[in-house]
């Protein structure tokens, strides 16, 4: 069984990813603050992290810089800042922590092809940075 962390605040986009992810060989486990994405990430074994940047409780950069730490765990960075400055700071923010960044304008299908692609990944560290339009 594959597990995947979605860590995502707005409850409506999240059923939605889950919606476009869930078949008979994947577990969604839903956070929406960085707070549960942390228990959540040490309580579950993920092959896959999908991390909203923006969160109640700070930037899921931070996070990111956590699970890198200790952990090559696949990261799909997701935010809706769509401005050249909020993605800069995101890419910049990533550049500092080590991990590969690639910019998208997505809909569900690509969420679901960049899930499927870092999930074949193994455990390299591989992350996506997908913005949402």
């Amino acid at each position: 069984m594959n597990r995947i962390l979605l860590v995502e605040d707005d409850i409506a986009l999240s059923n939605g990813i889950v919606m476009a992810l869930r078949d008979e060989q994947t577990e969604l486990v839903q956070c929406a603050s960085l707070q549960q994405a942390r228990e959540c990430f040490v309580a579950h074994c993920v092959q896959l992290v999908i991390l909203d940047v923006n969160l109640p409780d700070g930037n899921g950069l931070t996070l990111l810089k956590e699970i890198r730490e200790t952990s090559s765990t696949p990261i799909i960075v997701l935010t809706a800042n769509d401005t050249e400055t909020d993605a800069a700071s995101v890419f910049f923010g990533c550049a500092a922590r080590n991990v590969d960044c690639i910019k998208a304008a997505i809909a569900f299908g690509v969420v679901t092809a960049f899930a499927g692609t870092a999930r074949k990944s193994g455990h390299r560290k591989i992350s996506f940075l997908l913005v949402m339009s």
